[in-house]
């Protein structure tokens, strides 16, 4: 049987994805730099020719866009007028939603037989809007009228965090990441310096993946010696320097392309261009960032690779193309852990270069990888390509695997939320807790002008509670910066202070 024949006997409501486009634009005078919904429509239209036929974006049953930095009421809409759609819903998904989640549901209605073209696209301007500000003037963006709301909005359910836990010191991205890295050091056994050199290794083998992709944002491979922290590069949270963060200050933007068998064939898209997505599964079950009983695991991301590879029938051994979600390096380092992948893989587990270096436009990293995905597929790398997802502080996580080759089974995307919820039962919160504690986790947060201001640590008490507590205790602060603190006793003798025993001081 040929593979013409395969893709004949397709259902016909068999999800595939056509197009995918990418915008990047570093350069280029602020006068003509396009505001968010401009990259959008632009990405749209790329994937259209990317398709071979730009006319099917105008059949467009949906468009679902997550919610980014500006401030459309409705982007959906303005993106319908701008490729002339009209007919099509408009869906925008509230940051919390995972970036899969769109994907995965678009496929899903297509499958269903609900819909036959859906496209699905993000973007941010960010760049621009600092362009903007450091010659002080404005950049205006589309308006929309007062009462302009999406077909659907999509909301998350629970709290990525409470606000006790912001003030004593866990209120960035950056330092609720670090404080996982510094748990899993000590889950490995790693000394600073020996934990210094893997993020250095890891960043200089990421930025010369970045390097490779014409749509990244930094296309300079870094030694590893560049990594290491200085008067450039400096601290934001111990460990992570500048250069460990994720690169949201970009102007990019992905749009795919997805649409059933049949409207493929009858639009006359060329099946070299057809990508399957073959399973996906998420995990929307939150715990709070210092409730959960081991920081130096991540459960969800473990059972949705897994769900997702079964699934798709394949095995993470069959998986050609991996691209694991890289906001910060202990968000990708307690995947392969989970996955039982060494910590040098080489290569290493991305095909964009991760989102230090490729660029992590908020809430549209995932759409990025995906196009990226889909170009290096077709092109011969491989039958299989994996994806991962994560929202908040791996609060949530997903994945998905595509395939070159016509699918054996239907698409499913499969809700593991309530095993995760099994597997993580939370510890309790108590932000009144006071007394002898052992800690979990730590970072040591970083003023603008590289000293250091306050340590915060993820506690627990004799009787296995949790709390957040903090200090702007100059040898305390040194302390925790020379030698790795979890498993160490404290004292928190007022609710949110931490002190160390007296012998450290």
């Amino acid at each position: 049987m040929t593979a013409m024949s395969i893709f004949e006997q397709l259902p016909p409501t068999t999800p595939v994805l056509v197009g995918a486009g990418s915008v990047t634009r570093r350069d280029g005078s602020l006068e003509l730099a396009p505001e968010p919904v401009a990259l959008m429509a632009q990405a749209l239209r790329l994937a259209g020719d990317d398709a071979g036929v730009p006319g099917l974006l105008t059949e467009a049953n949906s468009i679902r866009v997550p919610r980014g930095f500006w401030s459309y009421r409705d982007p959906g809409r303005l993106l319908a007028t701008a490729i002339r759609a009209p007919q099509a819903r408009s869906v925008l998904a509230e940051v919390g939603i995972l970036q899969q989640s769109l994907i995965s549901a678009a496929c899903a209605d297509i499958a269903a037989g609900q819909e036959e073209v859906t496209l699905v696209v993000g973007g941010e301007a960010r760049h621009r809007a600092a362009q903007a500000r450091r010659a002080g003037v404005e950049v205006t963006e589309s308006e929309q009228e007062d009462d302009a709301e999406p077909n659907q909005t999509l909301r998350p359910s629970g709290e990525f965090g409470s606000s006790w836990e912001g003030e004593r010191g866990l209120m960035l991205p950056v330092a609720c990441y670090a404080v996982l890295e510094n748990a899993l050091a000590a889950r490995l056994g790693l000394s600073p310096a020996q934990q210094r050199r893997e993020l250095d290794t890891l960043g200089a083998a990421l930025s010369a993946v970045a390097a490779a992709n014409p749509e990244a944002w930094s296309r300079t491979a870094l030694d590893a010696t560049a990594l290491h922290p200085s008067k450039d590069n400096p601290y934001l949270a111990h460990p992570y320097t500048r250069l460990d963060a994720s690169q949201w200050n970009v102007d990019q933007a992905a749009g795919l392309l997805l649409c059933s068998a049949a409207a493929a064939r009858r639009h006359g898209v060329a099946e070299e261009r057809w990508l399957f997505p073959l399973a996906a599964a998420e995990n929307n079950h939150m715990s709070a960032l210092s409730s959960r009983g081991e920081l130096h695991r991540c459960h969800g991301m473990r059972l949705a690779i897994e769900r997702t590879l079964d699934g798709g029938d394949a095995t993470l051994a069959e998986v050609d193309l991996l691209d694991l979600y890289s906001c910060f390096p202990s968000a990708l380092r307690l995947q392969l852990e989970e996955l039982g992948l060494e910590r040098s893989a080489e290569p290493p587990p991305t095909i964009t270069g991760g989102m230090r270096f490729a660029g992590g436009p908020l809430n549209n990293y995932v759409l990025q990888a995906t196009a990226r995905m889909a170009m290096r597929l077709r092109d011969g790398n491989g039958r299989y390509g994996l994806i991962s997802c994560v929202s908040g502080i791996l609060h949530k996580q997903a994945a998905a695997l595509w395939g070159t080759k016509a699918p054996t089974s239907a698409f499913c995307a499969e809700d593991i939320s309530a095993a995760v919820a099994e597997l993580e039962p939370p510890r309790a919160l108590r932000p009144d807790y006071c007394g002898a504690a052992t800690v979990c986790g730590h970072t040591v947060n970083f003023n603008r002008d590289g000293t250091a201001q306050q340590a915060a640590a993820i506690c627990e008490g004799a009787n296995g509670e949790r709390t957040v507590a903090c200090s702007d205790d100059s040898s305390l602060m040194a302390a925790m910066m020379a030698e790795n603190y979890c498993g160490r006793s404290v004292m928190i003798p007022t609710a949110g202070q931490l002190e160390l025993p007296s012998s450290i001081h």
